[in-house]
């Protein structure tokens, strides 16, 4: 006997085999189907508000790598400036070299030529900052003093051909790269670290000294006195040593040596304040404390809601410059210095303000420390 099997419909009637495959393929479509609008609009909400946690945790990684890597080019430049000390019998690096003091026609002038990695003479005026002096003694490698710079990573040595940095190691020996970021002046002048030059070292001038028929080469306040405060109660009397022209003479190890710092237009009214500096923002081969003599040069502003806590106030330039230099706090707000011991730390600007940072045997915290010499 014929078995016969028979599907029944939901109606009773047998069912036929093209409506079995109709059902089939209605089972896989609803299987298979895609999202639906409102689905795909919760996935990228979802998506959306998650990268919205996540994009600042990681621009607060790379700016404290950036960090890391601006921290480590500075404690290379600090061993720089030991190096030099130790090969010129204690000298600290001089932090200002004008051409009249390098050399010219007075008989009491240095005579002293530097020079380029390929043995080129360096032209006074560029060799004025430290920053070409210092050269020799960290290998000329750009990215220690211009690794804020949008070319870092593409020039990493230094020498020089009709006044244009060459990058040795780009183009077979023939890339040449003239750009304003790339001039040895720019490396002169807009390092990314600012050198406590009027204190360590000295900024240099000719100077007429009585009884001397030619002047001769001087730190600025070489020869000052300390600024009087009403009833100090320790007084002191005569001229201070404040500069230290080498580094025995420097009183302690917390002397701020190198600081990042940039020039930035000033107004006497404490109007101009900077709340932010952007991270390629030029540097400044000089870096001065709150108070340069009587001046004085910048200032922590008060917090606002407007300002914030690290706005700072230009409020005058420096003798010989025509702008004021502030300590500047690149990637993380934080400005970073080296100090004599070679010791590294990152201070808002506003904690900078304490002259014995900055002075050598400065005994006041945040009060001129000597006469304009």
């Amino acid at each position: 006997m014929q078995s016969i099997r028979t599907t029944l419909s939901a109606h009773g009637g047998p069912v036929g085999r093209n409506d079995l495959h109709a059902a089939a393929r209605a089972r896989r479509w609803r299987g298979a189907r895609g999202f639906s609008i409102v689905e795909l609009l919760v996935v990228v909400g979802v998506i959306a508000v998650l990268a919205a946690l996540l994009l600042p945790a990681l621009g607060g990684v790379q700016r404290r790598g950036r960090k890391m890597t601006e921290t480590a080019n500075l404690r290379q430049i600090g061993t720089a400036w030991t190096l030099y000390a130790n090969a010129h019998d204690d000298a600290a690096l001089p932090g200002f070299l004008p051409p009249n003091v390098q050399g010219g026609s007075n008989p009491n002038a240095w005579r002293v030529t530097y020079r380029y990695e390929n043995r080129d003479p360096i032209p006074p005026a560029i060799a004025a900052p430290w920053t070409w002096r210092l050269a020799p003694y960290f290998g000329y490698e750009s990215r220690l003093v211009a690794g804020y710079l949008p070319h870092d990573g593409i020039e990493d040595r230094l020498f020089a051909w009709n006044d244009t940095i060459i990058d040795a190691a780009y183009g077979d020996g023939e890339g040449i790269y003239d750009t304003d970021t790339a001039r040895p002046v720019t490396i002169a002048e807009q390092p990314a670290f600012g050198y406590n030059g009027y204190y360590l070292g000295g900024w240099y001038r000719m100077t007429t000294v009585p009884g001397q028929p030619l002047q001769i080469p001087r730190p600025r306040y070489s020869n000052v006195f300390t600024v009087p405060v009403p009833n100090d109660p320790d007084p002191v009397p005569g001229p201070i040593g404040v500069v230290a022209r080498t580094i025995s003479q420097v009183r302690g190890t917390h002397l701020i040596v190198f600081c990042s710092s940039t020039q930035v237009p000033h107004a006497s009214s404490g109007s101009r304040f900077y709340v932010r500096f952007p991270d390629d923002r030029p540097g400044a081969h000089l870096v001065t404390p709150r108070f340069l003599g009587t001046s004085e040069i910048w200032r922590q502003s008060e917090a606002t809601e407007a300002t914030g806590p690290t706005a700072v106030q230009a409020l005058a330039a420096p003798p010989d410059l025509t702008n004021c230099v502030v300590p500047i706090g690149r990637h993380t707000g934080q400005a970073a210095t080296i100090r004599v011991d070679g010791s590294i730390e990152l201070s808002l600007p506003g904690a900078l303000d304490d002259q014995r940072n900055w002075v050598n045997g400065a005994t006041r915290p945040g009060v001129a420390t000597h006469t304009n010499g």
